[in-house]
């Protein structure tokens, strides 16, 4: 079932033009992130998985690679609502709970997922007892009667519905830290980055309109206010977050930053208004700190050349 999910969202990002419709898309969003999260805790300690063998588990890898498609999306309009979107989670200020948050969220996914596989192989047995009582008692007329009376019954007994939470369900209730694993930093500087820069090249520009409920402006609706919301402080806020936690977690998610930082490859496709960008908030946020920015000659040298 999962794996269904994971295919709608692909889908729904490469095919789908109309923004609305691909914002209905983010509940199954944070579904698989918290999937993706609960999995990465459960094998990360573990050498032997032969139990998750059977069936490709989601990892936060999957999830990277179906988010990158968002923010890569044709649809200018659809890149731009996905890079918003990412913002509000990658541009928050971080809290002093951000740890905690992040902890709870991944134990409760991991609740979560058990509770699953549990049920799921209770199901199987009761497919496997099925199949064996159908192949003893098949030249048994009174045992099919019965059978069939219980099958009758259990299907007119009222199944037992799951609480839902509406908020666990939205991108607002994912934690800064857990939306990080999901797009590292190496894919921050190849994918989000780049993505960003691309919209101030395009007539979408930086500003995105909603309204009151912070929804996406669609062609029917009547909002009582229109807010506009300015990408720009989002990104450098984002810049700062990745900066910080790549520091603290001493380059445990993948590429450092300041590699990504100084990369030619990175800098020589942006424009220069977003190098200023995550340069100017970069460098203000370390001498707040008192810390070095750790670079070398021919780093100065290749960004005086870009700019």
């Amino acid at each position: 079932a999962i794996w269904k999910e994971y295919i709608l969202c692909f889908e729904t990002f490469e095919l789908e033009g109309e923004r609305h419709i691909v914002d209905q898309v983010w509940p199954v969003v944070v579904k698989l992130i918290r999937h993706a999260a609960a999995v990465d805790e459960t094998t990360a300690n573990k050498d032997d998985i032969e139990d998750n063998a059977r069936i490709m588990m989601l990892t936060p890898r999957w999830i990277e690679l179906v988010l990158g498609r968002l923010v890569s999306s044709d649809q200018i309009a659809v890149r731009k609502l996905g890079v918003f979107r990412l913002l509000q989670v990658l541009g928050r200020m971080p809290s002093r709970d951000d740890e905690g948050a992040t902890a709870a969220k991944i134990a409760e996914a991991v609740k979560e997922m058990e509770e699953e596989r549990r049920s799921m192989t209770v199901t199987q047995a009761k497919r496997d007892e099925s199949i064996n009582i159908n192949t003893a008692d098949a030249g048994s007329a009174s045992n099919k009667r019965s059978k069939k009376r219980k099958n009758n019954k259990e299907k007119q007994q009222p199944q037992p519905r799951k609480s839902t939470n509406s908020r666990n369900n939205s991108l607002e209730d994912v934690p800064l830290l857990l939306m990080t694993k999901m797009i590292p930093t190496e894919s921050f500087w190849n994918i989000l980055v780049p993505a960003f820069d691309s919209l101030g090249g395009s007539s979408v520009g930086y500003t995105i309109h909603l309204d009151e409920n912070f929804q996406i402006l669609t062609s029917s609706s009547s909002p009582k206010q229109i807010i506009r919301e300015d990408m720009v402080p989002l990104f450098m806020q984002m810049v700062k977050n990745y900066m910080s936690i790549d520091v603290q977690a001493q380059s445990r998610m993948g590429t450092s930053f300041w590699n990504g930082f100084w990369d030619w490859n990175v800098i020589g496709n942006l424009s220069v208004k977003t190098i200023v960008d995550y340069i100017y908030c970069s460098v203000n946020e370390n001498l707040s700190s008192e810390t070095k920015i750790p670079t070398t000659n021919l780093d100065l040298q290749t960004m005086r050349q870009t700019l």
